[in-house]
């Protein structure tokens, strides 16, 4: 229940079903789906949580994983594409690979918004 973070016609019977049979207000059961979807985002959001828990739990790793490759792409729309890969081969401060790697993100996000932006930029350089 909750899984997908959104109570369908058949798990609100259940609920009811249940709420019934322990005798719970329609407060409690408020109260309880909330803390319950309050629990699911939590466990979703990984920034705050030590690394090494992180990656002991392989579907937390996924989602850490997407969200440190959200960021990247933010840093390609938000920044100056070409300041950053002027940085980043200043003083070898990125290996080759690791540049390759940011060019390959940002043309990704690139080619998700159909070119435009400031993460085409950086195919250029």
């Amino acid at each position: 229940m909750l899984a997908d973070g959104i109570i369908s016609p058949d798990e609100a019977d259940t609920v009811a079903r249940e709420a019934r049979r322990l005798h719970l207000s329609a407060e409690d059961v408020a109260l309880l789906t909330e803390r319950a979807r309050k629990e699911r985002q939590s466990a979703q959001d990984t920034s705050d949580m030590p690394l090494h828990r992180v990656a002991a739990a392989p579907r937390l790793a996924v989602e850490h994983y997407k969200q440190l490759l959200g960021q990247i792409r933010q840093l390609g729309c938000m920044g100056d594409a070409d300041r950053f890969v002027a940085a980043a081969r200043q003083d070898d401060r990125l290996t080759a690979h690791e540049l390759a790697v940011w060019h390959h993100i940002q043309q990704t996000t690139a080619s998700q918004d159909g070119g435009h932006g400031t993460a085409d930029k950086t195919t250029r350089a």
